[in-house]
């Protein structure tokens, strides 16, 4: 199935930093690079594992990359002291250099998209009604 996503498509995807899926506290458990079905409308939270050069990209510049790989609303949190009350305790403690935590809203149409590498534990947010 990966077959029918074009390369730069899938290269552009496993650089985005976006959000990705499952609902609540438990976190979906994907490989990277796998697919996962994005749906419109749907709030994606996630914690990233990102290395040291990835952790020094600006909440702007994280910020935009998620914008522009199709997602609005978005919210970036630099810390787990940022992070809202309802935000899962076991997500709440960094993964790889840094801590950064995103969440975002699916805007374009429901597709399945590659999981980013710097996707390290990722759940629905809030689904459309």
């Amino acid at each position: 199935m990966l077959a029918c996503f074009p390369r730069r498509a899938a290269l552009h995807s496993a650089l985005v930093l976006t959000v990705l899926l499952l609902g609540g506290a438990v976190a979906l458990a994907a490989s990277p690079g796998s697919l996962v079905l994005l749906t419109q409308g749907t709030a994606y939270r996630a914690r990233l594992r990102l290395n040291f050069l990835q952790c020094l990209a600006s909440r702007d510049r994280i910020g935009r990359k998620l914008k522009g790989g199709g997602f609005g609303d978005v919210r970036i949190f630099m810390s787990s002291g940022e992070l809202p009350g309802d935000w899962p305790a076991q997500f709440r403690g960094r993964a790889g250099s840094c801590e950064r935590y995103v969440e975002g809203t699916w805007v374009r149409p429901t597709m399945p998209r590659p999981r980013p590498s710097a996707i390290e534990a990722w759940w629905v947010a809030s689904a459309p009604p």
